[in-house]
């Protein structure tokens, strides 16, 4: 099944090779901004080494910087990748390239890897960026290996349901305004609408509060004490729930997509 939807797909193949197709000529504007983007960002890895390299420089503050980076880290995919996802719709029915594929012989789980994956292309890029910087906090944090490694499993899996939510929203309603609200909203409600709720919730009990959203996990790991679940009777550490929950929530919306997908197909639409 993976090797149908990624090895032997030759839409992704197409999409890939347009991301790696240089910007064209003249644009000066997206040059300058990724100079000045490098410079940014060996500015952080050159600060965050001498300030993570102080010899009096306790664990908690290191932690705290830790989970800064982290939230900053699905801040920025919380905002790219819903309207990467919903303007990369835009631009392929524009340009009649959605078309010409829902008339190939590609399945349309096929069809669907080759949009999902180039958007969610952007998470991953971003997280190598910060990795030096999440590996140095780490360090001077003292966190176990472990829960570092269950941190990025964490950051890694909110990017992929982010780009779901925005691909099924574009697909979903041709208005590129909608299909946008929509994905920002889902996003929104996901990843950052359990900060702003039940105050109670806040302290960590028997409740599934700690299940939703990823700043709680990414919080819990960086700060918290190890322990299995708040529940009383715990089957999985808490973290496992949630990266169960970004499965099931990435698979309802590849399925929900391929069945769109296989409707439109029959009826011969756009």
């Amino acid at each position: 099944m993976l090797s149908k939807w990624i090895g032997d797909n030759p839409a992704l193949r197409r999409e890939w090779q347009l991301l790696r197709r240089p910007p064209e000529a003249g644009d000066g504007l997206r040059a300058s901004a990724g100079w000045l983007g490098l410079a940014a960002l060996f500015a952080l890895y050159g600060g965050s080494a001498w300030w993570l390299s102080q010899p009096d420089l306790a664990p908690w503050p290191a932690r705290a910087f830790l989970l800064t980076v982290s939230l900053g880290y699905l801040l920025l995919i919380s905002l790219i990748l819903p309207g990467r996802a919903v303007a990369f719709m835009a631009r392929e029915r524009g340009q009649e390239r959605w078309q010409e594929l829902l008339l190939t012989s590609l399945e349309p789980s096929q069809i669907v890897a080759a949009k999902l994956l180039p958007a969610f292309y952007p998470a991953p890029w971003l997280l190598g960026l910060v990795l030096p910087v999440l590996l140095m906090a780490a360090h001077a944090g003292r966190v176990t290996p472990d829960r570092f490694l269950i941190l990025l499993l964490i950051l890694a899996a909110t990017g992929l349901t982010i780009a779901a939510f925005g691909l099924w929203a574009a697909v979903r309603f041709r208005n590129p305004r909608s299909a946008m609200a929509l994905a920002y909203l889902l996003t929104g409600a996901s990843c950052w609408g359990t900060l702003a709720w039940y105050a109670p919730f806040y302290v960590r009990g028997e409740n599934l509060w700690w299940y939703l959203s990823p700043a709680w996990h990414a919080a819990l790991l960086s700060l918290a004490a190890s322990t299995s679940s708040p529940l009383a009777l715990p089957l999985l550490p808490e973290w496992s729930w949630f990266l169960l929950g970004n499965l099931g929530l990435t698979g309802l919306f590849f399925w929900l997509l391929t069945r769109r997908l296989a409707r439109v197909e029959s009826r011969g639409e756009g």
